[in-house]
């Protein structure tokens, strides 16, 4: 009785294991076919645009990681995780503007935005502005 059970949990491990992956494929398949449809349905600016603002896509996988460790970031690298909010914010409201928002995640990186743009300008730009610390309005300006 116990070699059947054994047997039985197995067997049980093995099926999980072989569905998995065919599960995984069927859900990358449908998310591959709404992409697709997409495609076939929204007029052409629309994914000209897109497709505009996904080539500013930059890998700031060492930013993260450096702002992770607590790292000082430089301008630069404010710039671009600034850049990457806004980014991101953009597309994932155009996917939830096209039924999209359910196929891919994109994190809310609204937060991050609010704090890289007191202002709220959403330039593409960084900035040290004054709206960040009343301490930094008495510092004399470099001319």
């Amino acid at each position: 009785m116990r070699l059947r059970d054994a047997n039985a949990d197995n067997e049980m491990q093995l099926r999980n294991h072989i569905e998995s992956p065919w599960e995984e494929i069927a859900q990358s398949y449908e998310v591959l076919r709404q992409f697709v449809r997409f495609v076939e349905e929204v007029d052409t600016p629309y994914i000209n645009t897109l497709q505009f603002r996904l080539q500013g896509l930059k890998d700031i996988r060492t930013t993260i990681k450096n702002l992770g460790q607590q790292a000082v970031l430089d301008d630069i690298e404010l710039f671009e995780v600034k850049h990457l909010a806004i980014l991101a914010v953009d597309v994932a409201e155009r996917m939830k503007a096209h039924g999209l928002d359910k196929a891919i995640t994109v994190p809310n990186l609204n937060e991050v935005i609010t704090i890289l743009d007191p202002d709220g300008l959403k330039m593409a730009t960084f900035y040290v502005y004054d709206s960040y610390c009343q301490e930094l309005l008495l510092l004399p300006r470099a001319a």
